[in-house]
Formats: structure tokens, C-alpha cells, sequence
């Protein structure tokens, strides 16, 4: 397992990003197309998607990941999904395309639903 840090301003990712890669796929197509915040933590193995090819089109569409937030191991996030600051995505989850996850909530699952009774983004996620 490697261990990444981004620290760059000028780059997707925010200040101390931390993003644990063991295949770890970020729109390595089209970089330009995600927004990683401040302090968040991507997990490894996780796939993140900014395309799809639907009717023989390839469509582009903006993933956008808040400061502060965990994606767990494992997971997808898949073209047009914004994670709020402070949220949690659990793992061995798939965010579908087009969803919102709000400020501090936490997802689980496939597809990822609200986990009903959590109480912060701190709180880990079990799969």
C-alpha cells in the first residue's frame, strides 16, 4: 500500500489530502473534472468516475468531493455526485451518478443510502 499526500494549491486535490492507493483510479482520464477539499481522506481500491458512455456519447460531468471527507475502502463515486464537507462515505459502497451527498452525512451501501441515526462524520462506517 502507498501512501499519498497532496499538498499542492494548484492542484485537484486540497491541502493535506490524504489518499491511502492500492489501485486507487481518480479520474485519471480527466483530472480536471474533480475537486478535492481540504483534510479529506480517500481510502484505497476506491474508484472515482467523472465519465459515462451512454447512447455512443461520451459525457463528461463534474465530481466534486468536500474538506474533511472519508470515502471508505472500496467504494465508487460515480460522474455528477457532490459530497458535502464533513460527510462519510462507507465502504464497499457505490454513490450513483448525479447524487448529493449532504454536509455531514453519513452513506453506506449499493447504492449508498443515508445511515439513519448517525450522528457526525467522525462515527466510522462498518460495510
Amino acid at each position: 500500500m502507498c501512501v499519498i499526500y497532496y499538498e499542492l494549491s494548484d492542484s485537484a486535490g486540497g491541502r493535506l489530502t490524504l489518499l491511502l492507493c492500492m489501485l486507487l483510479v481518480l479520474c485519471s482520464q480527466e483530472p480536471d473534472c474533480l475537486t478535492i477539499g481540504d483534510g479529506t481522506v480517500i481510502d484505497e481500491m476506491t474508484f472515482i468516475q467523472a465519465h459515462t458512455v451512454e447512447q455512443r456519447c461520451l459525457k463528461f460531468h463534474d465530481v466534486v468531493v468536500g474538506s474533511g471527507v472519508t470515502i471508505g475502502c472500496g467504494s465508487c463515486v460515480l460522474p455528477g455526485c457532490c459530497i458535502g464537507d464533513g460527510a462519510a462515505l462507507g465502504d464497499v459502497s457505490l454513490l450513483m451518478k448525479g447524487e448529493t451527498m449532504p454536509p455531514g452525512s453519513m452513506w453506506k451501501g449499493v447504492p449508498a443510502v443515508p445511515c439513519l441515526g448517525a450522528t457526525g462524520a467522525a462515527r466510522r462506517i462498518g460495510a
